[in-house]
C-alpha cells in the first residue's frame, strides 16, 4: 500500500504504518483468529460493527462455531451484521452477473456499482495475465472482455498497466523435461514442494510441438532457481487422462489422473516408482498411518532426467 502515497515522507509513511498496525491489533483484541473465515465476514467489519454498538466482549472462535452449528443463537447484533453482509454480497453477485453479460455483449457499463464490478473483473484478468507471463491461454472470454473494457490489449504490451517481472517469465526447460515424454496435447498439474513445504501448483498444457503453456511460470522459474541452488524437495506431476472417466455417481464423472513424482537434491532429480508414489500419496505425513487411496488416480513410475 505504501506505493499509493508516493509523495509522503518517510516519517508520514511510518506513522501511517503504525496506525494500521494499531488498528489491526485492536481488531484482533475484539475478534479472535478464525472467526472471519467461519462467519465469512471480515475481521475489521465485525470489529467496526462491535464498536458502533459498544460491544466490548470479544468474539471467540468457540462462540462463532456454536453460532454456525446452531448450538447457540447468535446475538442480535451479529445476526444483523451477517444479514447485512449477505444482502450486500447477493446484491453485488447480481451486479457482477449483469456486468459480465454486458461486457460479453459489448454493452455500455453505467453507474458506480457496475463500474466497480467491471473494474474488479478487469483487475483480476490483468493479474492473471501478469502471473501467466503474458499468456492468454488461461483467460476466459469474460476476462478478455473485461480487459478490452479497461483498454488493455493482451497482444499489445504497451497497453498493459504493468510490467511482468523477470521472475514471472517462462523458463520452460524443466517443465518440458517433466512433461515431454508423455507426448503432445495433454494437460498436467505440477505441484512443487521445497524444503518440506508445498510452494504451489501450476496447470500446464503441452502443445503439438511439445512446447508448454504454463499457468504460473513464476512457480516453475522459482523451482529451477531453487534446484540450481541445491535445495531439497519434490515434484508431483498429475496428468489428466480424458480417455477414462471415474463415475462419482450416475450421470457425473471426472477424468482419471496419472500421478508421477520426483525427489530432488544436490541439483539431481530422482524418479519415483509407482509403488513409492502410492506410499507417499496415501500415508498420513504426521501419523504414518495409511489413508484411503483416490480411486480416480493411478500412480505410475517416472523417468530419469538431468538439468542442463
Amino acid at each position: 500500500m505504501d506505493n499509493q502515497h508516493p509523495t509522503e515522507s518517510a516519517k508520514d509513511k511510518a506513522a501511517r504504518k503504525a496506525r494500521r498496525q494499531y488498528r489491526q491489533r485492536a481488531d484482533r483484541a475484539l475478534v479472535e483468529h478464525g472467526v472471519s473465515a467461519l462467519l465469512k465476514v471480515r475481521q475489521s467489519v465485525i470489529a467496526d460493527h462491535m464498536r458502533n454498538r459498544h460491544i466490548t466482549r470479544p468474539v471467540t472462535y468457540a462462540d462463532a462455531l456454536r453460532w454456525q452449528t446452531g448450538e447457540a443463537p447468535a446475538p442480535v447484533w451479529m445476526t444483523e451484521l451477517i444479514n447485512q453482509v449477505r444482502g450486500r454480497r447477493e446484491e453485488m453477485g447480481g451486479v457482477f452477473k449483469q456486468v459480465g453479460q454486458k461486457l460479453l455483449n459489448g454493452s455500455r457499463i453505467g453507474g458506480r456499482l457496475e463500474e466497480t464490478a467491471a473494474t474488479d473483473l478487469a483487475f483480476k484478468a490483468a493479474r492473471d495475465l501478469c502471473l501467466s507471463g503474458g499468456s492468454v491461454t488461461w483467460l476466459s472470454d469474460l476476462d478478455l472482455a473485461a480487459l478490452t473494457w479497461a483498454g488493455i490489449d493482451p497482444e499489445d504490451t504497451g497497453s498493459w498497466p504493468f510490467e511482468i517481472p523477470e521472475g514471472l517469465m517462462p523458463t520452460k526447460g524443466l517443465t518440458e523435461k517433466l512433461t515431454a515424454p508423455l507426448g503432445p496435447d495433454l494437460e498436467h498439474i505440477i505441484t512443487v514442494s521445497i524444503d518440506g513445504r508445498v510452494s504451489g501448483s501450476s496447470a500446464v498444457r503441452v502443445r503439438a510441438d511439445l512446447s508448454c503453456d504454463i499457468e504460473l511460470p513464476g512457480l516453475m522459474s522459482r523451482l529451477e532457481r531453487e534446484v540450481a541452488a541445491g535445495a531439497t524437495g519434490g515434484v508431483v506431476l498429475r496428468t489428466i487422462d480424458d480417455s477414462r472417466t471415474y463415475l462419482l455417481r450416475p450421470g457425473r464423472g471426472i477424468p482419471y489422473t496419472m500421478v508421477r513424482g520426483w525427489f530432488f537434491h544436490d541439483r539431481l532429480f530422482e524418479a519415483r516408482t509407482g509403488a513409492e508414489m502410492s506410499r507417499i500419496m496415501y500415508t498420513d505425513a504426521e501419523t504414518g498411518e495409511a489413508v484411503n487411496p483416490d480411486p480416480s488416480a493411478d500412480c505410475e513410475g517416472s523417468w530419469e532426467f538431468n538439468l542442463p
